[in-house]
Order: structure tokens, then sequence, then C-alpha cells
């Protein structure tokens, strides 16, 4: 009995070996103590002003870009504070990562940002296709909400019921003052 057990345990783990070692990045799953705290992650929503290969070297995957950030969506960050980010981040290269494409120059992105200057490589559960760099149509992609959804399901379960797309536009803005008479 105790042979078949190490026969099992030892199998399983040359198995599981190569899968640990390959990968080499963690898993953010968005419900971890103090992960959104200040110098921890942020999740925002950004535009692309520039994307290029660093130092020309596509094949090793390592891409610096500029982003124009327009809201944050987790993290203690403030948009309006810095006007750009200057970041960089690995697609693809050498090793599998979540990020699977590099975002085209104009596009807007959802981003999960470790600090001020890097995207972070891990496994984003919560995020669309669980990467942490994601073109999207714009803050009413519906891959948005999803997110959001998903962030709140992990941290706050009994909170995580909202609308799955932003409301329509209704009557209820701010009327024009009439003129005076």
């Amino acid at each position: 009995m105790k042979t078949r057990r190490t026969f099992i345990f030892s199998t399983l783990g040359v198995l599981l070996a190569p899968v640990c070692v390959e990968g080499g990045t963690g898993s953010l799953h968005g419900n971890e103590p103090r992960a959104w705290d200040e110098g921890g992650y942020f999740l925002i929503v950004a535009q692309v002003k520039e994307v290029a290969a660093v130092s020309g070297d596509k094949s090793r995957g390592n891409y610096k870009a500029t982003l124009i950030p327009y809201a944050t969506l987790a993290g203690v960050f403030d948009p309006g504070e810095d006007s750009s980010l200057e970041v960089t981040f690995t697609c693809g290269v050498p090793r599998p990562i979540s990020i699977k494409a590099v975002p085209k120059k104009g596009a807007i992105v959802l981003a999960v940002l470790g600090g001020k200057d890097w995207v972070t490589d891990d496994d984003c559960s919560f995020m669309p296709d669980r990467s942490a760099l994601v073109t999207i149509d714009g803050m009413a992609d519906k891959r948005v909400i999803e997110t959001i959804r998903k962030l709140r399901l992990g941290r706050h379960p009994p909170e995580a019921d909202i609308p799955m797309e932003f409301p329509k536009e209704s009557g209820d803005r701010v009327k024009p003052t009439p003129p005076a008479k």
C-alpha cells in the first residue's frame, strides 16, 4: 500500500512540475488581503498613447507603453493626478503569461498594474480571458461591468448583484436653468 501511494504521489509530482516551472506567473483573484491597498495592484481603464517593443526586440515579448488613465475600477490610484503612465509588460513570449496580444496605439484597455510602471503578467481570474491587459470598446463595453461584478463577487458576494449594462440615459439629467425674466 505504501509503495502504491509513493508511486502515485511521485508520478503526480513529475507530471505537475513542468506546469509549475513553465508558467512562472502567479494568480490574482481580486480577493487577496491587501491586494488593492496602497502600493499594491490597481485596475484602470486607459487609452494606449504609444506602444513599442523594448529595444526593438519583439521576439523576447517585452514592451513599453504610454497609457492615459481615465478611471480606476479597483485599487488606490488617482487618474486625475497622473496624466500618463509609462509602463512595461510582457506579451506571451518567452513563457506563457496572461497577456496574449499587444494593444494597438489608440486602443482603450483594461489594465491591472502592479505599481505605476508595469502591467502584471499574473493570471487575473476576474479579467476577460484572465488577461491583465485587455482591449475593450470603451467604458460601456459589457466586459467592464462583468469585471466589476467578478471583483465584487470575490470580495463581497452579497453585493455582487449589479446590472449587466450601464443604465440608459433618462430624464434625471441636470436640466438647464430657465432664463431670468
